[in-house]
């Protein structure tokens, strides 16, 4: 008996839960779990549903991992965060990706004014933001360019974030997954 995208889903929710719970524990988010889920994706959805299926698994995770290492190559996130976004581009396919990076920016940032609120370091946080938005829009001639790396910068378990982004779009799609 094929899975389910029920089975799949379960399968999904449980690898980001693990690797949320690792990057809130040990800051780390172990290849074991990321490797799983790249692995896991295409081969559940080509029982499930096809080989069609089981290809746009392997571009989501594709696509994913290049947004992912470019935001590592800026040090945006982490290396352990890039691969995790791999395994929400391999169960939600390249149509669903863009809605998963969107939530998983809401929640990411949502996730900064927590901790920045629970740290003390609000405002600085926020100037922070404001010189690096800055930076970007005026393509590096104005504000400041801080990473993870960068001395006081406020690093959040992001893995958290992506965690719950993927697994809220999955269920923003579920009705669509069961046909």
């Amino acid at each position: 008996m094929p899975p389910s995208p029920l089975h799949i889903g379960i399968v999904f929710a449980l690898i980001m839960v693990l690797a949320a719970a690792n990057d809130l524990w040990s800051r780390r988010i172990p290849n074991a779990i990321t490797l799983t889920g790249v692995l896991a994706a295409p081969v559940l959805w080509g029982l499930a549903q096809g080989p069609s299926m089981a290809l746009g698994s392997v571009i989501g995770g594709a696509l994913a991992l290049v947004v992912g290492m470019t935001l590592f190559a800026m040090g945006a996130v982490g290396g352990g965060d890039a691969k995790l976004l791999a395994v929400t581009g391999a169960f939600l396919g390249p149509s669903r990706l863009v809605v998963a990076l969107i939530l998983i920016g809401i929640t990411g940032g949502a996730l900064a004014l927590v901790v920045a609120f629970a740290r003390g370091r609000l405002i600085t946080a926020l100037a922070g933001a404001w010189h690096l938005s800055v930076h970007l829009t005026t393509l590096g001639h104005r504000g400041t360019s801080r990473d993870v790396a960068s001395p006081g910068a406020l690093t959040i378990p992001y893995g958290v974030a992506i965690a719950a982004g993927s697994v809220a779009t999955w269920y923003v799609y579920a009705s669509v997954l069961a046909t």
